[in-house]
């Protein structure tokens, strides 16, 4: 590289950091761009494109940026990042693969290791200790996601407590509640994240599924089991499905017992079934059991 254009890389990658200390990312990596157009096998200018986008939420280009740094040098700093991008797009075998060449993980490659251990069952002692790090670059519930698909709910809902109140946290607790046995406090964590979804997310980006699954969650965990009942009903006609009619079934068991309602309704969900909801020796030993 000449005198000429070595000075230009360097006024590019000073130009770069002023716009990141400013907080001007889109100019920064303007900047870098040019820089790495200079230095094209600089991983450093690469690894710091692919930061600048992950910390925008333009996931698919720091994974492009981090898989390009990767081809030029495979070193733990690189695997890291790449890793962590992975995790946070919720890419989780690929991560756990790429973050499992780390020889010496820092605190987020950890973090990361453990949430995607998770998610592809590699589930153990180090998994543990590795959700139980605490990073301010992963805002997510590892630990408690844990402790959810090991059994221990309580821990789960004291572990979700410590993420805020978004609505997705609140109904993540309300499941807690329900693997308990505690339906009210279900209904409750429920109702506030049906609120908080109505609340916090615009009009035009509120999803029908999943207000018609808020909806659906409050009613199921109704206490009172005749209102539940009666809104489950309601609920099944706008919105048939196995569950709803399955969940009517349930409820008219509840009741009162095999009888020809409960009959009608769990006919209504195996027609609706699809593979595997069910099992059908169960099916048929329920509906023997319904007095003609």
């Amino acid at each position: 590289m000449n005198q000429a254009r070595f000075n230009q890389l360097k006024r590019q990658i000073k130009r770069g950091n002023f716009r990141l200390a400013a907080k001007e990312y889109d100019g920064a990596i303007e900047a870098f761009q040019k820089a790495r157009d200079l230095l094209p096998e600089s991983v450093e200018i690469l690894i710091t494109l692919g930061k600048i986008s992950l910390n925008l939420g333009r996931y698919d280009e720091a994974i492009m940026y981090f898989r390009e740094a990767l081809s030029i040098e495979e070193s733990d700093m690189v695997y890291s990042n790449l890793g962590v991008a992975l995790t946070i797009a919720n890419h989780w075998e690929e991560a756990y693969e790429v973050l499992s060449n780390v020889k010496e993980p820092d605190t987020l490659a950890k973090y990361c290791l453990g949430i995607s251990s998770l998610y592809v069952g590699k589930v153990n002692e180090r998994t543990d200790s590795y959700l139980r790090l605490r990073v301010d670059e992963v805002k997510f519930p590892g630990l408690a996601l844990y402790y959810h698909k090991t059994g221990q709910h309580n821990k789960a809902i004291k572990e979700f407590r410590n993420f805020g109140g978004s609505w997705k946290i609140y109904h993540s607790i309300g499941v807690e509640n329900m693997y308990i046995g505690s339906l009210s406090s279900a209904n409750s964590y429920f109702t506030q994240a049906y609120n908080r979804y109505i609340e916090t997310v615009p009009q035009d980006d509120q999803e029908e599924k999943i207000i018609q699954r808020l909806e659906f969650d409050m009613i199921v965990t109704q206490p009172v089991v005749r209102k539940r009942l009666k809104a489950l009903k309601t609920y099944a006609e706008n919105h048939p499905s196995f569950m709803s009619y399955y969940s009517i079934a349930a409820t008219e068991y509840e009741i009162n017992g095999y009888s020809k309602q409960f009959k009608e309704y769990l006919q209504k969900a195996v027609e609706l079934m699809e593979d595997g909801e069910l099992d059908m020796d169960d099916v048929n030993y329920w509906l023997s059991q319904v007095e003609e």
